[in-house]
């Protein structure tokens, strides 16, 4: 299945597969690179559920957005080298019929001006902050974005032009709308796709996703 994955993820930058049980995430992860323990909570399966601020944990977006939709944003964008894949499996879709949606950069690098100068950007995450690149490449060969606009924050006129093109991609693109059903797992290209969490009509706490995040490796797809 794995090439057939691979063909999906360049040309679409993103894969959904049906019907995988639970105990296999681990070796699609695998099979895409290395799994990579979120360093908050030490996790290579993480539970992720709907929470209410008051009860989240601090400086995730659920301590910020509740119940609410989540913003677009690169998973684990905080980290030194964010993963290189994410993936999402559904245990139970919830009663509130929340989506997922995702965005691709491509649309976004068509939008901007070549050549152009790349900007300096500081992670500020809870830990000593650090610069990185927002945006780096371009389509088709190596090209990526890191954006999350908790904790990634421009410096200077460069990343504050590419922070503007950033909001208006986000604002003006119609994202792509992925609706769960149960045994069903989502595989994002994290260096490509933003994604984000759509709203709920009603507080879907019965919601139950779980996440494993895929850094690059030598076996597989992020080498």
């Amino acid at each position: 299945m794995l090439p057939d994955v691979r063909e999906r993820l360049d040309r679409e930058g993103y894969c959904l597969i049906y019907e995988v049980d639970a105990k296999d995430l681990l070796i699609f992860a695998r099979g895409l690179g290395r799994p990579q323990h979120d360093p908050r909570d030490r996790l290579l399966v993480k539970d992720i559920r709907p929470q209410p601020e008051n009860v989240a944990n601090a400086n995730t977006l659920s301590s910020r957005y509740g119940m609410g939709a989540f913003p677009f944003h690169t998973e684990a964008a905080y980290l030194p080298r964010p993963p290189m894949f994410l993936l999402l499996y559904c245990v139970n879709p919830g009663s509130g019929g929340r989506t997922t949606v995702l965005l691709d950069s491509v649309d976004l690098f068509s939008r901007m001006s070549k050549p152009r100068r790349p900007g300096t950007w500081v992670v500020k995450a809870g830990r000593r902050p650090f610069l990185c690149d927002a945006l780096w490449g371009s389509p088709p060969t190596d090209f990526g974005i890191r954006y999350d606009r908790e904790c990634l924050f421009p410096r200077g006129r460069a990343a504050r032009s590419e922070e503007q093109a950033i909001r208006e991609f986000v604002s003006e693109s119609t994202p792509t709308t992925i609706p769960w059903t149960t045994r069903q797992l989502l595989i994002v290209s994290n260096h490509r796709m933003l994604h984000g969490r759509g709203d709920s009509n009603t507080n879907d706490h019965d919601r139950w996703l779980k996440r494993v995040l895929v850094a690059e490796g030598a076996n597989g797809l992020g080498q």
